[in-house]
């Protein structure tokens, strides 16, 4: 039983929930636009109780999951050149269960994403084909690129801001675009700094990322540059809960650039990461909840399975 259980672990922690939690920030962002209704309103758009809004974020559970498990299915290299969580490298899971797993979990979250209408599937397949297939696969493998990389990104987070304010209906959507711009910039700033420790195997595996075609120090500037106009647009809408967080990214940011090493963006990325999910706890209580628990749930996993304290907020 004991042996069971380990191995239903090691397939859970292969869908990498850590990061899953991350695609959350951008939905609940989204999703904030039902609390501008008034409550006959968010109770049809999200059902009793925010239903509605749970499906989501299950159905995205499932989706990125498949997503994620693909993504190390296609990078096992470049994963055990940057020394990755090597699930699949150390066949605690087999490529075969790994691609039932992908497929399983896409089918499920594609019935969930039936459950909320034909314009959430029809943008669920859009980010699917964003970031399962164009960011994952030939001829494109824009994760490989420096540039097709993060314009890939921005537009599977814009996605998922727009699927969570579409759970109140039409009405927020064209709103959406503009709230939810300065997420989407936070976003892509992140994705900028995470191209920077991985430098050394994706030079390996052959990839040209942004850190590899622009250097370091470009690098953390162009993080940077979208990180202050996150907060700059945030000030302007008036949302402190992404304003504040993207300020003091921003500073981190200032650090990093200043004392250099590649090395410390992983840490200033989590920090970023960490405080914008912290600044939308008091909305969703439940979210920060289940951050705790998980938390040190995966913590005795990846020290039991790997010997890492994972995940770390140490920079």
């Amino acid at each position: 039983m004991k042996k069971l259980l380990l191995h239903a672990a090691d397939l859970f922690f292969l869908t990498r929930p850590t990061l899953i939690f991350v695609v959350w920030i951008f939905i609940l962002v989204g999703a904030r636009a039902l609390a501008g209704l008034d409550a006959e309103s968010v109770s049809a758009a999200s059902g009793e109780g925010g239903t509605g809004l749970w499906i989501l974020l299950m159905q995205y559970f499932c989706i990125f999951g498949s997503a994620f498990v693909i993504n190390q299915l296609h990078d096992l290299e470049g994963d055990r050149a940057n020394r990755k969580l090597g699930t699949l490298e150390r066949e605690l899971v087999s490529e075969r269960e790994a691609l039932w797993l992908a497929w399983l979990l896409f089918g499920a979250g594609i019935l969930l994403a039936l459950q909320l209408g034909l314009v959430n599937l029809l943008l669920t397949l859009g980010f699917f084909l964003l970031t399962g297939v164009i960011y994952n696969k030939p001829p494109l493998t824009a994760k490989d690129r420096p540039l097709l990389g993060p314009l890939t990104l921005v537009l599977a987070y814009a996605v998922l801001v727009l699927q969570g304010a579409a759970l109140a209906g039409w009405k927020p959507l064209g709103l959406a675009l503009w709230t939810g711009l300065p997420i989407c910039l936070a976003g892509l700033s992140i994705s900028l700094l995470t191209t920077l420790p991985d430098q050394e195997g994706d030079r390996l595996a052959g990839k040209v990322t942004f850190a590899l075609r622009y250097g370091v120090d470009r690098t953390w500037i162009g993080a940077l540059l979208l990180m202050a106009s996150a907060f700059l647009l945030a000030w302007l809408e008036s949302d402190p809960q992404v304003m504040y967080p993207a300020l003091v990214a921003g500073g981190l940011m200032v650090w990093g650039l200043l004392t250099k090493p590649a090395e410390r963006a992983g840490g200033v990325a989590r920090w970023a990461i960490f405080l914008q999910a912290l600044a939308l706890v008091p909305n969703y209580p439940l979210y920060g909840l289940l951050m705790l628990v998980y938390y040190f749930g995966a913590r005795m996993y990846y020290r039991h399975r790997f010997e890492l304290d994972y995940p770390s907020l140490k920079i």
